[in-house]
């Protein structure tokens, strides 16, 4: 299942992303209708669900008229109850082997194992980090070469999603 989420749940869309589901997020609010049929339409030509918190966009048409029907309204506020909602209503099974193979800033899938002076080039990482930790991530997308590391960040992403692999059901 491949998802779209809009600005309302970004949180929402980068965990789904740490769990490995496939989500491309709208980090624009919606100004004119004219942006929530060009939602839907995105949605429909990519075979994607709209995630979304504003029930208005369920009565918006897309551009040629036609329903909304890839768009859930996700009711809970916070983002604890949203993802077990969507996981529950979309019986999203999620496995060990995708945790973490998505890049949560562009959605790219996969990453390249690079050293401390690469990492060092790309200015994302502070020195103090540079000097406890050898080995880092980038993602594999150039255009976003988002680095990321084994810190306790890392840590705490393995303890909240611990319970939601397949074989802890």
């Amino acid at each position: 299942r491949k998802f779209i989420v809009d600005a309302m749940l970004g949180r929402l869309g980068r965990w789904l992303r740490v769990m490995g589901v496939n989500v491309e997020q709208i980090v624009e609010p919606r100004r004119a209708p004219e942006d929530a049929a060009a939602l839907l339409d995105a949605a429909a030509r990519t075979g994607r669900v709209v995630l979304t918190r504003d029930a208005k966009l369920l009565a918006v048409k897309t551009s040629d008229g036609g329903s909304t029907g890839a768009c859930y309204l996700v009711r809970a506020v916070g983002t604890d109850e949203q993802f077990d909602e969507v996981k529950d209503f979309f019986q999203l099974v999620f496995k060990r082997e995708d945790f973490m193979s998505r890049c949560a800033v562009c959605n790219q899938k996969g990453f390249r194992t690079i050293g401390r002076s690469e990492a060092r080039a790309t200015g994302q990482v502070k020195e103090k980090v540079l000097g406890a930790v050898a080995t880092f991530y980038q993602c594999s997308r150039t255009a976003c070469g988002k680095v990321y590391w084994q810190g306790p960040k890392f840590s705490d992403a393995c303890a909240r999603f611990e319970g939601n692999f397949e074989d802890n059901s």
